[in-house]
């Protein structure tokens, strides 16, 4: 799962490799009910114990807040996601043109 975080407390959200993706607008207050959703739908279409855990990829963006930056790694702790990388360096010309164009 890839989160984009942006300007007033909003995201995009992601499963998978960005040209095959469907983003997804979220608030941040109701983002954990998206990290549940993926986290369970990872868990029950993977057979290893290792690949049943999620990676959740933070990317920050130069609009957003550091306050909703710590409050994304709050929810890390909070659902129980083991495994989340931070990259504020590689967000990719789809990224960056979705959230232009949805003004985040």
């Amino acid at each position: 799962m890839t989160i984009l975080l942006g300007k007033n407390s909003q995201a995009v959200y992601y499963m998978g490799e960005t040209e095959k993706a469907v983003m997804k607008i979220v608030d941040l207050k109701t983002i954990k009910t998206a990290i549940l959703a993926n986290k369970l739908m990872v868990e029950k279409t993977h057979s290893t114990p290792i690949s049943k855990q999620m990676l959740v990829v933070i990317k920050p963006t130069g609009t957003s807040k550091y306050k909703n930056f710590v409050a994304i790694v709050d929810e890390m702790n909070i659902t129980n996601i083991q495994s989340y990388a931070i990259d504020d360096k590689y967000i990719n010309d789809k990224e960056k043109e979705f959230m232009k164009g949805k003004g985040i």
